[in-house]
């Protein structure tokens, strides 16, 4: 029988590729390279495309819901980790967590070739973020505990095989801050001189379509509002709207996690301000008149509607694994930059980056999607926006029953975000997408 190996024998496996899972290891198994499939590591369903075959309801049950604290705006980091030695033949070692270096292997394997030296080094020094366990000591290595605990109590050793994707992500989503605090913010074109002749107009509604319109419009020089501006109110499915209506909550202040954000509008049988768009139509009808305002729900009619030749598409729905990191890292970045820099760098550096990485996965990677218990809440809401659209006499332009589209979403969870923090750790950096970098 091999003797045992120690865990720094296990930190140079995996700095120079390896990828056995630690148990093995310890017990002196063959040493393999790195190599694309490991059972260990199960393959996310839920950030596979779409399949045609089964139900919403299985698509959704299967994804699950994300873990992470509710409520919180701001995740809080644990302090620097004390330096942790163990003993091999006398002589102490330092070396990483247990979360530190199964995120390494995971990357390997993800990579299929060893990783770059420099990336190594930077996973094996992170510290970990968030709510959760600090870094956790190797089951079977000398001098660390028992895994069956002791008397007083200390941290029991782990398989780091064995650990939920959340200890893992927590390293990752660290990691990912740090890149993005250290990226430089996009330059933003300085809007031209305001024509004060032309027509005035004010754009409401869902944040992910009506936020670029009026950036745009006050780009080219248009004013936004005033007393006798056109009110263009911008709507699409009910589902997604509240999918961006979460986006934005969380790119600005922060927000829980997606169905626990979902459950407290549903608690009160409501929907968020920049879902409701029957409700903007009334407030805005009574300060303007009907006449200067539409409700509009085909985006193509746009720029006929604010007298431009072109506007730009809106952007994609953002993916849902890709939300759950973007949410994550933007509370981390929150302590890392003032608040200016990293309002800049989550919504035109961080969004852009996660969800173009989750699409170079699966250029058809789902949008957030709402969980079965909850479509009871969310069918109500988009049959009363439907109805007091129409019973309010408003312009539309587009087709009424598009607030009643559901879309084919899946429930964002911590697997699937790890998934797009491997992804994105192994790419570069914003920097490296292709055109670039986000604009």
């Amino acid at each position: 029988m091999s003797p045992a190996r120690s865990p720094a024998d296990w930190v140079a496996h995996l700095r120079s590729g390896g990828t056995t899972p630690w148990p093995a290891f310890r017990d002196g198994a063959p040493a393999d390279p790195a190599g694309p499939a490991d059972p260990a590591v199960p393959a996310d369903p839920a950030l596979r495309r779409a399949d045609p075959t089964r139900s919403r309801a299985e698509r959704m049950t299967h994804a699950g819901e994300a873990e992470g604290p509710v409520g919180a705006r701001h995740a809080d980091p644990t302090p620097p980790r004390a330096e942790r030695t163990t003993h091999d033949a006398g002589h102490p070692r330092h070396f990483p967590g247990a979360q530190q270096l199964e995120l390494l292997r995971r990357l390997t394997l993800a990579a299929g070739q060893p990783v770059p030296a420099a990336l190594a080094d930077r996973v094996l020094s992170a510290g970990t973020t968030g709510r959760g366990h600090p870094d956790l000591d190797l089951v079977g290595a000398a001098g660390a505990p028992d895994p069956r605990g002791d008397s007083r109590g200390e941290t029991r050793g782990v398989d780091p095989t064995a650990l939920p994707a959340e200890e893992l992500l927590r390293v990752a989503v660290g990691l990912l801050a740090e890149d993005l605090a250290a990226t430089p913010p996009p330059t933003v074109e300085a809007p031209v001189w305001s024509v004060l002749l032309r027509r005035r107009y004010r754009v409401v509604g869902d944040p992910r379509l009506a936020d670029p319109v009026r950036e745009e419009l006050a780009r080219r020089g248009r004013t936004i509002g005033g007393r006798d501006a056109r009110v263009l109110v911008l709507g699409t499915g009910t589902e997604q709207m509240l999918a961006d209506a979460w986006v934005s909550r969380f790119l600005d202040v922060g927000a829980p996690p997606w169905t626990a954000w979902l459950a407290e509008w549903a608690g009160r049988d409501a929907v968020p301000t920049r879902v409701d768009l029957a409700a903007a139509a009334r407030t805005w009808a009574g300060r303007a008149g009907t006449r200067r305002l539409v409700v509009v729900l085909d985006p193509t009619a746009l720029p006929r509607l604010v007298r431009s030749r072109t506007l730009p598409a809106p952007p994609d729905p953002v993916p849902a694994h890709a939300a759950e990191l973007a949410r994550r890292v933007a509370e981390v970045l929150g302590l890392l930059v003032e608040p200016r820099r990293r309002e800049v760098l989550v919504g035109r550096t961080l969004l852009p980056w996660v969800a173009a990485v989750a699409r170079r996965a699966d250029p058809l990677a789902p949008p957030p999607g709402v969980p079965p218990r909850l479509r009871p809440w969310l069918e109500r809401s988009a049959r009363r926006l439907h109805d007091e659209v129409f019973a309010g006499g408003y312009p539309v332009v587009g087709d009424p029953e598009r607030l009643l589209d559901d879309h084919e979403g899946v429930v964002p969870t911590t697997a699937g975000a790890l998934d797009v923090a491997i992804a994105a750790l192994l790419g570069g950096g914003p920097a490296d997408l292709p055109g670039g970098g986000p604009a």
